[in-house]
């Protein structure tokens, strides 16, 4: 009897309680059954592998463009530092009946080299050989085709001081002086176009990864809100229950800081392998005639250290825009 009096007794009091009251005792007891087994977001699932794939092309193309710029800049360096620490002279071959003769030849070069090594700043002067001259045009012109009888200039390479360089309009005086048909050639033309040119791949290159980067975080938006969308009443439970937004929101970030760092480590890895090819047949194209022209790829694991920290660069950018989208989803449809 006691037992019967009890339970509409229990049913009266619990439509007593209101609407408020028995969703606070039921929301708890669906979180207790579920704990440990409720997850804001599955440790496998197909838009997390989508989003590793996207993340691992997108530091792929990030790290082919930062090592182009890294490779670019130290070729840079070594064709700067080789044209603006030595000028050449180029003697035209005389026309007059004086050109076939040794002695006027040994003569003539003689002179000029006496008054090359007189200039203040000059460190060393050669004669380049009439072989290494014709090697020089090999790229241009077949040598089963260039005559014995072909006027090749004579050039005379000068080493100069690059912390005391001489006076170049002195020099080509003093030269003129002794041969009026001799150039003097200090490669500033070339000089300037190669930086200008290396200044255009930078310029090009930052433009890449700005929009590498603006790219990702477009794409990590969407990811997280399909995320968020998918996993919708999962996040009003604990929303309801007390969760702070901070937390779910950390729940999206630690996600999106593991898929960061693996899909970085992923396309750094897969443009390590790419460049390391790109270096073999730099390397067998260069054995060819064509070596003057096409100098080998030279990047070293320790010149390429800016590129291991795309991993962290992509964490970074993944971990913080999920958490600010989370944020901002949850405010404006939670409150």
């Amino acid at each position: 009897m006691t037992s019967t009096e009890t339970r509409p007794a229990r049913a009266a009091s619990q439509s007593t309680q209101g609407p408020d009251r028995v969703q606070q005792s039921v929301l708890p007891n669906v979180a207790e059954r579920n704990k440990g087994s409720m997850q804001i977001l599955p440790r496998h699932d197909g838009e997390r592998r989508s989003l590793l794939a996207v993340v691992a092309v997108m530091c792929y193309l990030a790290s082919l463009a930062g090592a182009g710029v890294i490779g670019i800049q130290a070729a840079t360096e070594r064709w700067t530092t080789g044209l603006t620490s030595t000028v050449t002279v180029k003697l035209k071959p005389q026309n007059d009946l004086r050109s076939g003769d040794p002695g006027f030849e040994n003569s003539r070069l003689g002179l000029v080299i006496e008054a090359i090594r007189g200039t203040s700043g000059v460190q060393r002067v050669e004669l380049i050989d009439k072989e290494v001259t014709q090697q020089l045009l090999e790229p241009w012109l077949d040598p089963d085709i260039i005559p014995d009888s072909l006027p090749i200039p004579d050039l005379i390479d000068i080493q100069i001081d690059p912390l005391a360089p001489p006076d170049f309009d002195e020099l080509e005086s003093r030269i003129k002086t002794v041969d009026s048909s001799a150039e003097l050639d200090n490669h500033m033309r070339w000089n300037d176009r190669i930086l200008s040119f290396a200044n255009i791949i930078h310029l090009v290159a930052v433009f890449i990864l700005v929009i590498i980067s603006l790219t990702t975080v477009v794409i990590v938006i969407f990811a997280t809100r399909a995320l968020l969308s998918a996993r919708q009443e999962v996040v009003e439970v604990m929303h309801l229950i007390g969760a702070h937004d901070a937390a779910i929101a950390s729940e999206f970030q630690k996600s999106f800081l593991i898929t960061g760092l693996q899909g970085g480590v992923i396309g750094v890895l897969g443009a390590i392998g790419t460049i390391a090819l790109v270096s073999a047949l730099s390397g067998n194209v260069s054995g060819v005639s064509s070596a003057a022209l096409l100098p080998p790829v030279q990047l070293d694991a320790l010149a390429l250290a800016p590129i291991y920290a795309v991993p962290l660069v992509a964490a970074a950018i993944t971990t913080i825009t999920a958490r600010f989208t989370v944020l901002q989803v949850i405010k404006s449809t939670m409150y």
